[in-house]
């Protein structure tokens, strides 16, 4: 399976402040009162924001063994925000295994088949308009990265309903 697709976007914006913003994640020293050299931040400004987004991926059943069906899925993710003039490249991956046989044709619960999966993903976060504007002009800022790593085991623990037959009432 071979999935792709993008996301091209122009957002007119504007801030209008007399110096409140909201907190910042992790910040101790936060100020709602946003001065600069002792005066209130005063901005009223108009920006277009424009962001490119796209995305490929690819899912595969591996070869496998005997009540094992292995598969696959790796990614990219490529990303664009002008406000920044950032690019950045996200890749993603998945390994998981269905393991025992299907038991699919009785009203009893079984331990298996169960699903493991291993997953991988890089996450990029643009800055907010208002991170960028209000207060002194910071060149250093970038986009937030998260990387992350997930392992899961799943488990369909609800039998099939039986079936009414209708002779039987």
């Amino acid at each position: 399976l071979l999935e792709s697709g993008f996301v091209l976007s122009n957002i007119p914006t504007s801030l209008i402040s007399v110096g409140a913003r909201p907190p910042e994640e992790g910040d101790p020293d936060y100020d709602f009162r946003l001065k600069q050299d002792g005066e209130k931040v005063l901005t009223n400004t108009s920006k277009s924001l424009h962001r490119l987004e796209g995305y490929l991926q690819a899912t595969q059943d591996l070869p496998s063994p005997r009540y094992a069906d292995f598969y696959t899925t790796i990614g990219i993710r490529a990303n664009y925000f002008n406000l920044i003039d950032d690019f950045s490249l996200q890749p993603r991956g998945l390994l998981g295994v269905t393991l025992g046989p299907n038991f699919e044709n009785t009203d009893q619960l079984h331990l298996l088949p169960v699903n493991l999966r291993f997953m991988y993903g890089s996450y990029v976060q643009n800055p907010q308009f208002y991170q960028v504007v209000l207060g002194k002009e910071n060149p250093e800022l970038t986009s937030s990265l998260a990387r992350h790593y997930v392992v899961t085991l799943e488990k369909n623990l609800i039998s099939k309903p039986q079936e009414i037959d209708s002779t039987t009432k």
